[in-house]
């Protein structure tokens, strides 16, 4: 433990040494946030108020029919007024009849709109499916249980919470950084001299950049952003767990790429790649809410595990994902570290 403690503050000495990339990863997210939010202010600010747009459905005997009086009020709790139409959809549509139409099979529903009309389509699709009807396979008392409902996030809120996220799954940038001063002072030699073993120094390593990034991109970014955007922290306690854990993960994953490659730049290259798809699938550009990306695309993010219980926890209290979420990040955790422990022992070996 003396041993991992000095290579531990001995680390933490190397990353000060960066001081001007530590305030630029630090400064970023603000612009990042306070650019994205605005783009995307129509989408989120505006997505409950849809009550102008007509609204046509048919309903065929299943599942669906047993639950449509309450499914009809729910859509009105949301400002959205639903009736039932006979006929083709798309000849409703292209009549003017309706603006977007929900039509009902026995075990699923489809929904249609004009291209024009794409926006409220997808409003719609998320309406429905944040009121998770799918959890009613069996026939239920309508009288005693309603259709839950989700409340969705404000463009502020939701990107204020999710470049966080993003930016503090970039985290490894701090360690391509220690590795950089190492390189460069020549320290790993004198590893190899030294009697630690190859877990310790990894660990010397990962804890070193996880530390940094929770008191910089989690601790005082959300005091920062909490101050300086709309951003309300749902459970900090559980919020700031997921938050570390996954920083740990991330990091972890990322010292995988920086020790296999010699190169920094291809090892930061592959690094970026891999986390801005696993960002572009789960939320961080385009909300998860009005995501055109497949569900079963997007469970293959561990962003989108980790966005989703953050937002639903800043905006409802609670989250399905959070237990989801932890399992994910702890298995990508401890595979990670497995496999960064291996590639550090054989390049001891070296």
């Amino acid at each position: 433990m003396k041993k991992l403690g000095i290579l531990i503050k001995n680390n933490m000495k190397l990353l000060l040494r960066n001081r001007v990339i530590l305030v630029l990863v630090f400064v970023c997210v603000f612009f990042v946030i306070a650019a994205i939010s605005n783009a995307f202010h129509t989408l989120l600010d505006s997505a409950g108020d849809i009550g102008d747009i007509c609204i046509g459905y048919s309903m065929e005997e299943g599942k669906y029919s047993m639950l449509e009086p309450v499914l009809i009020e729910g859509l009105k709790e949301q400002g959205i007024e639903a009736q039932q139409y006979d006929g083709s959809p798309e000849e409703l549509i292209s009549e003017g009849k309706v603006d977007i139409f929900v039509e009902f099979d026995k075990d699923s529903y489809h929904i249609y709109g004009e291209e024009s009309d794409q926006l409220p389509v997808r409003m719609v699709q998320y309406v429905l499916y944040r009121m998770d009807m799918d959890c009613y396979s069996e026939p239920v008392d309508l009288d005693a249980k309603e259709l839950p409902y989700i409340k969705t996030s404000g463009a502020e809120n939701y990107y204020g919470l999710i470049e966080v996220i993003y930016f503090a799954s970039l985290c490894s940038i701090f360690l391509a950084l220690l590795l950089q001063e190492e390189r460069k002072h020549n320290i790993s030699p004198r590893y190899r001299m030294g009697n630690a073993n190859s877990a310790t120094i990894y660990f010397g390593k990962l804890i070193a950049g996880a530390s940094f990034s929770i008191i910089i991109q989690i601790f005082l970014e959300l005091m920062c952003v909490t101050a300086l955007f709309d951003v309300n922290i749902g459970r900090p306690v559980i919020t700031f767990a997921l938050l570390c854990l996954g920083v740990i993960a991330f990091d972890a994953f990322g010292m995988i790429f920086i020790l296999m490659f010699k190169n920094m730049a291809v090892s930061i290259c592959m690094l970026f790649i891999c986390l801005w798809t696993c960002g572009f699938v789960g939320g961080t550009f385009e909300t998860y809410m009005y995501s055109t990306t497949p569900e079963s695309i997007r469970r293959l993010s561990p962003l989108y595990y980790l966005n989703r219980s953050v937002v639903e926890l800043s905006v409802n209290g609670q989250s399905d994902y959070v237990v989801p979420c932890a399992i994910y990040l702890t298995v990508l955790a401890v595979v990670s570290i497995i496999i960064g422990i291996t590639i550090t022992a054989k390049k001891r070996e070296v």
